[in-house]
């Protein structure tokens, strides 16, 4: 007999926010992302997702194989797409292991559809921070010399805009709000 399956359905989704936070905090004071975290999570997760919805109806119910898929398939192309853009530069294997996670939780919770709206808010977020962070170096630039800071010691982290906190950003919003508008039902 196999566990309550809104029990698996928590730890799944509350290990996924764990990695997520850890993931998020390695990122932007280190610029890496573990991987002795985010890989048996990408293992872990799609498991536990699996055995909820096997536990959900016994036998062999016919949505399962169909769940099961859309899961692994959200993950898989929200994965793909961050290993192409990883092989163009500007992106660490483990954002892509983040996006595969993330991708799964996010096809879970609201299919490929949930899946490309937690991709787009990642990147538009990162896009107007990048943004952002651009003007105020140009409007810095431009200052009076007694109005510009000293610059910063240097630093061992790369000076690119960590990822991760963007990709969880989005994903989670996304999946907040499937998971809230499916039990409102």
């Amino acid at each position: 007999m196999l566990p309550d399956p809104v029990l698996l359905q928590f730890l799944a989704i509350a290990w996924g926010g764990i990695v997520s936070a850890v993931a998020v905090r390695s990122d932007v004071r280190w610029r890496r992302i573990p991987n002795r975290s985010v890989v048996p999570a990408c293992v872990a997760v799609p498991l536990l997702l699996a055995l909820s919805a096997r536990a959900n109806a016994p036998g062999d119910p016919p949505g399962f194989p169909e769940a099961l898929a859309m899961a692994l398939g959200a993950g898989a192309g929200l994965a793909g797409v961050h290993l192409a853009l990883a092989l163009l530069g500007g992106l660490g294997g483990g954002d892509v292991k983040l996006a595969l996670l993330l991708g799964t939780l996010l096809g879970h919770s609201g299919g490929a559809m949930a899946a490309a709206w937690g991709g787009a808010l990642a990147w538009l977020g990162a896009g107007l921070a990048a943004l952002t962070s651009r003007c105020v170096r140009r409007a810095r630039a431009r200052a009076p010399c007694s109005a510009v800071p000293a610059a910063p010691p240097p630093s061992t982290v790369s000076e690119g805009l960590p990822f991760a906190p963007f990709l969880v950003a989005g994903s989670w919003a996304v999946i907040v709000v499937t998971l809230t508008a499916e039990h409102a039902r």
